[in-house]
């Protein structure tokens, strides 16, 4: 299972997040993830041994994919985001570089696997999950491939992409709050001025 979370890495003394997909092995022991070639987290993650993986709320991972600016703090060297409800912390004990062809077309990622060296549990609030929080994290996927340098999308496929984005705003503007539809707005808008 893919879980959706923010990845926070640093370079000098930049911090970094991006939403990232990972897969948890052996209960959260081990994390796997994979790094489209282009994004500051693979440039990072070539040279770093450490990383953070956040779970967070829905809206922080649509947030995330439009800069890194927020509160972080750090566990011995490795920032994470304040805000985060659980930060798992891992040091990288493989890294594989390989081509992946698919609808995209042809692309290098880099394969991470981490083992886990520290967990903080900052916020126990539960939350209830809104439809809008999942139409808005997938909105934040098609923006981040959409804006890729590195990834080939035919204009065809472009043209669907940006179709799914406006059809799950009008859902968004439906069931979300106005947070969800703030960052939404912010996504579509940013989405416009890549395109110019």
């Amino acid at each position: 299972m893919i879980n959706e979370v923010i990845i926070t890495t640093k370079k000098g003394e930049r911090n970094n997040k991006a939403p990232i997909g990972v897969y948890f092995k052996n209960g959260d022991e081990e994390v796997v993830m994979h790094l489209f070639y282009g994004s500051h987290t693979f440039e990072n993650m070539t040279k770093d041994e450490y990383f953070a993986v956040n779970i967070t709320h829905p809206l922080e991972i649509a947030r995330a994919v439009l800069d890194d600016e927020d509160e972080y703090d750090l566990f011995k060297g490795i920032p994470y985001l304040k805000k985060a409800q659980c930060v798992k912390f891992y040091r990288v004990i493989n890294r594989q570089l390989i081509t992946k062809k698919d609808e995209f077309g042809e692309n290098k990622l880099m394969i991470i696997k981490g083992e886990k060296i520290g967990e903080k549990i900052l916020s126990r609030d539960l939350y209830i999950y809104n439809r809008a929080d999942g139409l808005l994290v997938e909105t934040a996927i098609l923006y981040s491939r959409l804006t890729s340098k590195h990834i080939n999308i035919d204009k065809n496929k472009k043209n669907e992409m940006i179709k799914e984005i406006c059809k799950y705003f009008q859902i968004i503007k439906k069931v979300g709050s106005k947070e969800h539809k703030d960052i939404a707005i912010k996504i579509i808008e940013h989405l416009k001025e890549k395109k110019k």
